[in-house]
């Protein structure tokens, strides 16, 4: 199967980024410290086709209503009772009436409320209910991501949940509060619903669309007796959400979450972002729907065009200049050290942020959860349940409840390692983790860092504070060095994540901006050449040849050198992720193009091949390689 190649960069700049008209309207979002606008398309005929048919502008249209479901970062709305100002303007200027933001939205947040917001219209015969999420500036609720287990019940590890308890309590609650908001209005009959959400709300969003979906298949009204409402005409648009939902499988292996009765709800993942990669899938869970993935390394070839396309219309955020005027996600580098500095670990090629935050993500779950395999996810949640679950939670309701902090936690984590990166303190920090026998200081050290970093944001905590609730986080922390420096040999693990340069790229794969970007690049309303995502899936091959000194190079089927490795000579040259370390060689490869593998190995080793595919609950699944006369393979 052949990929369509794009056009080169300098005829699609030209094409493609000019703008097709003004947008209908403008919508306000929150950026860091205070409001923006931003163009709009709007227009009821999005929601005539069925919503399992995806539509780019209603996609677009569902981000831009996610931010302005942001909580207003303006002083007055964080004060008062009007953080909700943004998204209640939108609806009402694209004709949405009785607005009504729910009891949690109208009061100061808590470790475990939601923001919820409320509006319909007539679109033809059918009212369109909309179904508004807080996404951001949601403060406290941060506490409320980590909690997989119910906090205020003894935790049993033989009644594992199957799902993400916060996400799953913030579902329900919309649900329910959606069936009062129905009642209160009078609304009954056939109706159509849409909601939409960014991070923790894309996650609620999701999980409430999937139990929706559910009593649908069942025969059910799960919105009340006399409110009737059809798979086809719930949508749901989610943008970066964490995991939440089941990983039950089919005898195929398939997730069920991922399968046709699902078809309805649209997750947008950028593999930059370490977000939706938790709660991981090797504790249990998963998305309900479909996930579209944006162009990466992994899934074209030729994937800068779309790049410079999200560059492009990231530039013209509003908020740009806020956000430290640069476009960080291609600043990322996987990290060695040189005494004490860090310095690219040679070792790797072309390796994309996204890459190594999955497996950084699915080694901390292996490793220090101990998450081995399906067998041993009840142990690994109660291992998290227990030693990180209430540290977390002390964490977020330090900042966000018994200080007067008021700011994005993720800004605050960028400023603390910049912090502590512009100081002396990194070189003692990178002593007690290239030194063995001194690690035992790390913790003390971190958090006499964090305890003098975080009064700078008003934020106090005594040192015996920090010792009863992180001493357990703690051990689980440093047991994570000691695997990724020892038992694995991969010291990058814990260097890369170090690393100034990175750590703001890794925070920006998170930046709602770039979300909104992406989504642009792939609507004709933004750009007279949209980008055709033909690997929305987001595929990808792994070639490995489990011999770390021996040779693998990897050929397009027009003879094209994309990768080479020489193990013994520790020599790398590719234009595709490529890395040389204690587990082999490793290639990785967009799906749908041809290859030609070559392998010599002194050890007998062969390579071999799996392919990511998100529908099953692995991730992964083995691939074959097709031995070729002239001892190459094909793939």
């Amino acid at each position: 199967m052949k990929m369509k190649r794009i056009l080169p960069l300098l005829t699609l700049l030209s094409l493609a980024l000019s703008s097709c008209g003004e947008a209908t309207m403008s919508f306000t979002y929150a950026g860091a410290k205070k409001d923006f606008e931003a163009g709009l398309y709007f227009e009821d005929s999005y929601f005539l086709a069925p919503s399992t048919e995806h539509n780019p502008h209603l996609a677009t249209a569902s981000m831009s209503f996610a931010m302005a479901s942001f909580a207003s970062a303006l002083p007055l709305a964080i004060q008062g009772k009007t953080r909700y100002a943004n998204i209640r303007s939108l609806l009402a200027n694209t004709g949405f009436e009785d607005f009504q933001a729910n009891e949690d939205y109208r009061k100061p947040s808590g470790q475990d409320t939601i923001g919820l917001v409320f509006a319909h219209k007539k679109v033809e015969k059918k009212e369109l209910v909309y179904v508004g999420i807080r996404g951001a500036h949601y403060d406290a609720e941060w506490a409320s991501n980590f909690t997989i287990a119910d906090p205020s019940i003894e935790y049993v590890k033989e009644e594992s949940p199957e799902y993400h308890f916060g996400f799953y309590k913030a579902a329900n609650q919309l649900i329910s509060e959606l069936k009062g908001y129905l009642a209160t209005n009078q609304i009954r009959g056939e109706i159509k619903l849409w909601t939409s959400g960014f991070s923790r709300a894309g996650a609620t969003a999701n999980i409430a669309a999937g139990l929706l979906d559910q009593a649908i298949a069942r025969g059910e009204k799960p919105l009340g007796d006399g409110v009737s409402l059809a798979k086809e005409d719930l949508y749901v648009y989610c943008f970066e959400p964490p995991m939440g939902a089941p990983v039950t499988v089919d005898a195929d292996g398939k997730l069920l979450a991922r399968g046709a009765n699902y078809f309805n709800i649209f997750n947008y993942v950028n593999f930059n972002d370490p977000v939706p990669m938790v709660a991981m899938k090797e504790v249990g869970f998963t998305r309900f729907g479909q996930d579209r993935y944006f162009p990466d390394p992994m899934s074209y070839l030729d994937y800068g065009d779309f790049t410079a396309q999200v560059k492009e219309f990231y530039e013209r955020m509003p908020n740009y200049d806020e956000r430290g005027s640069d476009f960080p996600v291609p600043s990322f580098k996987v990290q060695s050290v040189h005494g004490r500095s860090l310095t690219q670990a040679n070792n790797y090629s072309a390796w994309p942020q996204g890459l190594f935050l999955k497996e950084f993500v699915s080694l901390l779950a292996k490793d220090v959860m101990g998450a081995i395999d399906v067998d041993h996810i009840p142990d690994a949640k109660y291992t998290f349940v227990t030693d990180l679950q209430p540290a977390l939670r002390y964490i977020f309701r330090l900042i966000y409840i018994d200080s007067n902090f008021k700011g994005s936690f993720i800004d605050l984590g960028v400023s603390l390692i910049n912090d502590i990166r512009g100081a002396f303190d990194i070189d003692d920090l990178l002593e007690d983790i290239v030194r063995p026998e001194l690690r035992q200081f790390f913790i003390e050290d971190l958090t006499l860092i964090l305890r003098r970093g975080l009064s700078k944001f008003g934020i106090e905590f005594s040192f015996e504070d920090a010792k009863k609730w992180l001493k357990s986080f703690g051990a689980l922390l440093l047991g994570a060095i000691e695997k990724f420096i020892g038992t694995r040999g991969q010291p990058e693990l814990i260097m890369t994540m170090v690393s100034k340069s990175n750590i703001h790229s890794i925070a920006s794969g998170h930046f709602p901006e770039i979300c909104f970007a992406a989504m642009k690049a792939f609507d004709s309303n933004f750009t007279n050449r949209p980008f055709e995502n033909t690997n929305h899936a987001g595929k990808y091959y792994t070639v490995n040849l489990p011999d770390a000194s021996g040779k693998l190079s990897v050929k397009s089927a027009e003879g094209e050198l994309l990768a080479q490795i020489d193990g013994k000579a520790k020599s790398i040259s590719s234009s595709v992720p490529s890395r040389n370390f204690a587990g082999g060689l490793e290639v990785v490869l967009p799906f749908g193009e041809d290859y030609v593998i070559t392998a010599i190995s002194e050890s007998g080793a062969k390579p071999t091949a799996t392919l990511f595919d998100y529908r099953y609950r692995g991730g992964e699944v083995a691939h074959p390689l097709t031995a070729n006369q002239d001892d190459s393979y094909s793939i």
